[in-house]
């Protein structure tokens, strides 16, 4: 390459980086348009093809009601500079999850991350015993405890074996933070007159991720996205795409986290204490509006004690290393988690690792300046192109002495 040609590479980047600055200036593109200049990522042995077309129907394991004083139906919105959430007190639920740092490119707002969400299925909703069984719909009461904290609690009576009332109040405290894509989900059993405890055939409650993990999306228009099911264990992450009507049992041992991954965000649940878990599931049932869920559910362990006391940190947000990677190392985070791994959901790994996540951080840097991702890719490579010339020269040389 000669020196008119290092000029003319330089001059062109120079011009196309006017043109694209006046462009963003004057004529803003949404900072989500990146499906259109990804590149298809080739399926792995773990897609799921096959559809199961019964569905489990959803019931209730025992006959359970609320009970105690009723409370009127309310919403509440907690909001940092990360997230604005929506929450409910009918199952002290989250039926908006919106991301304040990622606008939509269809509606101009925030990410809406909690989607799908319908009157029987919500984010965080609880279910007592079995994944299968319907998610508690009573309302609950509530207690605001600061800014960033909420607390949903209630009453309920379950018939034992021997036609006794087991009685026992659920509470449900959510807490947020500055600066956390994450959150805390606390949940407390404390057990009544005559209570033997949470045991529905071997589990206690299930908790479940979001419906479907937004931004909403169409699978024919958007042929690069998808849906997957994620669990780790402590050593690797298995990955399941998504098919439509499917409810399946992931009933591997050890469980560390689980959820669902889509092409830029993902949704997980993180127990504190990993031993709790049972089985888990997925889920893709078309509940609503003929739009298939993508949902994880995460059995918790039957428990005869005369109290429950477990906690969950969920995390929704951006599926990228950067924000993941804060997990490992507890002084990185707010809630002071460490050794998690979740960039084991990340869409790839393997030896060259290191390099991918090298070029992805040089990619978010250029992309800082110019918000385009296929300027950001031509950048890069011209970048490359210009750091390895020295050796490719040598090359080209060679190959000209041999013709």
């Amino acid at each position: 390459m000669d020196k008119n040609t290092i000029w003319a590479v330089v001059l062109s980047t120079f011009v196309f980086v006017g043109f694209l600055f006046i462009q963003n200036k004057f004529y803003p593109t949404n900072t989500n348009q990146a499906a259109a200049n990804q590149v298809e990522q080739t399926q792995s042995e773990d897609v799921v093809n096959t559809v199961n077309d019964s569905i489990l129907p959803p019931v209730f394991a025992a006959d359970i009601k609320a009970s105690g004083e009723s409370f009127p139906e309310e919403n509440f919105t907690i909001k940092t500079d990360k997230v604005e959430v929506v929450l409910t007190n009918r199952g002290g639920d989250i039926v908006s999850y919106k991301l304040l740092d990622h606008l939509d490119r269809d509606t101009s707002t925030g990410v809406e991350l909690a989607d799908n969400v319908s009157a029987m299925n919500r984010a965080c909703a609880i279910a007592l015993g079995s994944a299968s069984n319907s998610i508690i719909n009573d309302v609950f009461g509530y207690k605001k405890l600061d800014d960033y904290s909420i607390g949903f609690y209630k009453s309920f009576t379950v018939k034992n074996s021997d036609n006794t009332d087991n009685t026992f109040t659920l509470y449900k405290t959510y807490t947020f933070k500055p600066g956390e894509y994450a959150f805390k989900l606390d949940i407390a059993v404390d057990g009544g007159e005559n209570y033997k405890g949470l045991n529905f055939n071997g589990v206690a409650y299930t908790v479940r991720t979001s419906p479907q993990l937004g931004p909403h999306f169409n699978k024919k228009a958007d042929r690069y996205e998808s849906r997957q099911f994620i669990a780790y264990n402590g050593e690797k992450a298995k990955k399941i795409v998504l098919s439509d009507k499917q409810f399946k049992s992931y009933d591997k041992e050890n469980i560390s986290w689980a959820g669902i991954g889509g092409k830029y965000f993902v949704g997980l649940i993180i127990p504190e204490n990993k031993s709790i878990l049972n089985n888990t599931y997925y889920s893709s049932a078309i509940e609503k509006d003929n739009y298939a869920n993508a949902q994880a559910l995460v059995e918790r362990k039957a428990s005869l004690d005369k109290s429950i006391r477990d906690t969950y940190y969920l995390y929704l947000g951006p599926r990228n290393e950067k924000d993941l990677r804060i997990y490992n190392v507890a002084a990185n985070n707010s809630w002071g988690l460490e050794g998690q791994r979740l960039g084991e959901c990340l869409q790839s790994s393997g030896f060259l690792s290191w390099l991918e996540t090298i070029l992805k951080w040089m990619m978010e840097m250029i992309y800082k300046v110019i918000p385009n991702w296929g300027v950001s890719i031509i950048i890069l490579t011209i970048f490359l192109k210009l750091i390895m010339f020295p050796l490719t020269k040598k090359s080209s040389l060679g190959t000209m002495k041999m013709q």
